[in-house]
């Protein structure tokens, strides 16, 4: 299942909790494969916050996507599993 979403000018100590949000809003019956790679992102995300914005009441875009498999296995005819985090100092 491939899944997206993002965040735009949001305080930074904010970015987690409202992708969060628009993750849960946007995907009611997510799969688990799918909340794996989201909630690997939102710790990524955590993990590089004050390189990208060193003032956590500074705003930050994110976005996050991905495609994950049943099992994060290989599936003939679908894309592999992949996840992109970006984020942006605005």
């Amino acid at each position: 299942m491939s899944w997206s979403t993002s965040v735009s000018s949001v305080v930074a100590r904010d970015a987690a909790s409202k992708l969060r949000e628009n993750f849960a809003a946007t995907y009611t019956t997510p799969t688990p494969e799918v909340v794996e790679q989201f909630e690997a992102a939102v710790r990524g995300l955590e993990g590089v916050l004050t390189v990208v914005q060193p003032d956590l009441d500074g705003l930050v875009n994110v976005a996050a996507s991905g495609h994950a498999n049943p099992g994060h296995l290989k599936t003939p005819g679908w894309s592999n599993d992949s996840f992109t985090l970006t984020v942006y100092q605005v």
